[in-house]
């Protein structure tokens, strides 16, 4: 050792090496646990996000299905058990791959006027100690379908879907998907599930009747002075309406469109995509909120305010979702209704990730779909769709294809529906409204942490 000390003070080089060794190492170091105490940190604070978020979910999924239990048995307070059976009623809750990851309690009370309140409590099982509870109460004028997803025809809920809300046919519905909301049918087969959340039978909704009553109350409400008619676009071959954030609408004129081939060497053309427009003038929503548009209708944009439009009640008419259309927020002051006897297009030039919050009814011979285009073109494959708010039509939207092995080829690779709960509060203008009360938003009203 004294000869280490004394080769080192007669060796300058070695001297400072020691010194840049000895430091720089204890400044790695402390960088080092400094990056870690970081990372655990942001780790944690990630997962604490998450799980806060599915426990929220697991919550309000409580409230969910309690109001869909009240909408089909409004005198049923104890969850199918005898009257007067103490609650709360607890029911597992199952992810999207089928694994129950936790639990919600049901509370159902009744106020001196007979308005009814659900009150749910959720938690993780593996995080016991942290619960929310949500209430919601009832309210006056909600939509008359309290379902994300309402057909007329058969249909399969598919593993190319992502359902967050109820689901209702008046056929045969095939569910190969597990689910965490009531769907209801005629008949239910298929290898999803929980079966226990399939009901069937069940009474039709008469999409007849439906039509033709929405029809005469819509026209009967643009033709008042407080409605609004926009008439055909002479020289014309559509309409683009464009909402505005800022309220209303600016209307364009479509003068010509731009086709796009299919899958087959071009042996059809799809002309859905706007070409050339020209501007028409800024338009208020009319008082009473109905707007009557002749002719086709494109329609993209933020809604601020309470409007619905519908297109010619002529069947060949109908709308192009051509981009997004969003609420300007979730306040309940923003809702947005589609109603047509025609289709419901998504053009080829739409969005790779596309949102439409409204009301989409077609409740004739029509569905929401996307046309099938020459793999060749850039945009004959899209990324996502997700549609919050509802959809009523003849049957379930088509906006994903794939071969018979299985493999996609054009649409949307991921579609997503989801249930707006402020439909449960207010509908579109001229639309049906539920006969009775309707149950508000989910409220928060507290969330316990137990050391």
């Amino acid at each position: 050792m004294q000869n280490l000390l004394t080769q080192l003070r007669f060796n300058t080089k070695g001297s400072s090496l020691l010194l840049v060794l000895v430091f720089g190492s204890a400044l790695l170091l402390s960088l080092t646990l400094g990056l870690s105490a970081y990372g655990t940190m942001v780790l944690r604070h990630n997962t604490q996000i998450t799980k806060h978020a599915q426990i929220r979910e697991i919550a309000e999924a409580g409230t969910t299905y309690y109001s869909w239990v009240l909408h089909n048995n409004p005198d049923d307070l104890w969850d199918g058990n005898p009257p007067g059976t103490p609650g709360p009623f607890v029911h597992d809750y199952t992810d999207a791959h089928g694994n129950v990851i936790g639990s919600y309690a049901i509370s159902v009370t009744q106020d001196e006027n007979d308005a009814t309140s659900i009150q749910s409590t959720g938690w993780l099982h593996n995080y016991p100690n942290i619960k929310k509870t949500f209430k919601i109460t009832q309210g006056e004028g909600g939509f008359a379908f309290p379902y994300i997803l309402t057909i007329k025809n058969p249909g399969i809920l598919s593993s190319d879907m992502q359902i967050s809300g109820s689901v209702h046919s008046n056929n045969t519905l095939t569910c190969n998907i597990l689910i965490n909301q009531e769907i209801q049918a005629n008949m239910i087969q298929g290898s999803g599930g929980p079966a226990e959340l399939w009901h069937s039978p069940v009474p039709p909704i008469d999409f007849v009747g439906l039509r033709q009553d929405t029809i005469n109350t819509l026209s009967s409400m643009a033709e008042h002075d407080e409605g609004l008619i926009i008439p055909a676009p002479h020289g014309g071959l559509g309409w683009h309406v464009v909402l505005l954030e800022t309220g209303g609408f600016d209307l364009y004129k479509v003068t010509s469109r731009e086709c796009h081939c299919n899958q087959h060497n071009c042996s059809r053309s799809y002309c859905n995509t706007i070409g050339n427009e020209v501007f028409v003038g800024h338009y208020d929503f009319p008082e009473n909120g109905v707007i009557y548009v002749h002719n086709y209708v494109w329609i993209d944009g933020v809604i601020n305010g309470k409007a619905t439009f519908f297109t010619n009640p002529n069947i060949g008419y109908g709308f192009f979702l051509n981009d997004t259309i969003t609420k300007k927020d979730n306040s309940g002051n923003h809702i947005l209704g589609l109603f047509t006897r025609g289709f419901l297009i998504i053009p080829y030039d739409s969005p790779n990730n596309m949102t439409i919050e409204a009301v989409l009814m077609a409740p004739s011979i029509s569905r929401l779909f996307r046309n099938i285009y020459d793999p060749a073109l850039e945009k004959n494959t899209r990324n996502s769709f997700h549609l919050l708010g509802t959809y009523i039509a003849s049957s379930l939207p088509s906006l994903k294809h794939k071969t018979n092995a299985g493999d996609f080829y054009s649409g949307y690779q991921t579609v997503q529906y989801t249930f707006d709960p402020q439909l449960l509060e207010d509908a579109p203008p001229g639309f049906p409204k539920g006969q009775g009360s309707r149950f508000g938003a989910p409220i928060e009203i507290d969330e316990h942490i137990e050391i």
